[in-house]
């Protein structure tokens, strides 16, 4: 099996390593979340875990019933707190944390709260690691597309297991972007100072909404009389809904009715107290209108 890795192509995959190829079969490209399956499948792992709700209402329960650095914002929301320091945890076990304290009061103090958490991504990645000391997997080339610094230290050590194991880890060079050796405000904007000349290679837009944002783009591209050389970086649904209705082709990007996308978000802040990260987030994205009371 050969694999193409990429930790963005767990948002979809993007066509620039195919090179000269039109298609490629008996291959997969995969994110983090593509590569982990993947692995636990070959070594004979069960591969799932319980989910970010149970994992974030056990970790509530543990901030509440225990005492520590985190005490009173658990006051005032405990949710909030439990899902900070849940993400806390998570990033610090796929640096290649193994729960220790290190002589350090709050890592003592995180690791005790989280002790008997169920288990997430990053555990399922370790077991994956502890299993690769001993057995190897029927994987025979993966090629990695990310630099080293974008990936957490859990991660380049199952890299080397892999290699132990007799897979190849094969770290392709990339070609740079040429954009007309700097010749246009979009090659220009890489370098610091920049000062446009308002060529139209690079456009700021600011739509007063994400709809009309999107169906004027949308609209844009449909009058380009090609879109052989577009690439498309973010792409959402509300985009894809344009760009159908303009007659092109969409992005891939997931579907839904985009009420439905900040449903959760409403019904986040409509309880006290309200998260000010939900309410930023509804703020930026929502079209629906808000009651200042």
């Amino acid at each position: 099996m050969r694999i193409v890795f990429d930790p963005d192509f767990d948002r979809g995959a993007w066509p620039g390593p195919l090179g000269d190829r039109a298609a490629v079969a008996g291959e997969r490209w995969a994110g983090t979340s593509g590569l982990l399956s993947t692995l636990e499948v070959a070594l004979g792992l069960k591969g799932c875990d319980d989910g970010p709700s149970r994992r974030i209402v056990a970790m509530a329960a543990a901030v509440v019933g225990t005492s520590g650095f985190w005490s009173r914002s658990a006051e005032i929301d405990r949710m909030a707190t439990a899902r900070t320091l849940l993400a806390w945890r998570d990033v610090l076990r796929e640096g290649g944390w193994k729960g220790d304290g290190l002589g350090q009061p709050r890592l003592e103090a995180l690791a005790a709260v989280t002790s008997n958490l169920p288990a997430g991504r990053a555990d399922r990645l370790f077991d994956v690691v502890d299993l690769l000391r001993s057995r190897t997997c029927d994987i025979e080339e993966v090629v990695v597309l990310a630099h080293d610094d974008e990936l957490p230290a859990l991660w380049h050590e199952a890299l080397a297991r892999l290699s132990a194991g007799g897979a190849r880890i094969v770290r392709p060079e990339l070609p740079p972007a040429h954009l007309r050796n700097g010749a246009c405000d979009l090659g220009r904007c890489l370098a610091a100072p920049f000062v446009p000349r308002g060529d139209g290679s690079l456009v700021l837009y600011r739509p007063p909404g994400s709809l009309r944002g999107a169906d004027e783009v949308a609209a844009w591209l449909a009058a380009r009389p090609s879109l052989q050389d577009l690439v498309i970086v973010g792409a959402d649904a509300v985009l894809d809904e344009a760009l159908s209705r303009h007659g092109l082709p969409s992005s891939g990007a997931r579907r839904g009715h985009g009420l439905l996308q900040v449903l959760p978000l409403l019904l986040e802040i409509g309880a006290a107290p309200v998260d000010p990260a939900s309410m930023r987030e509804l703020l930026l994205q929502s079209p629906v209108p808000l009651d200042p009371s």
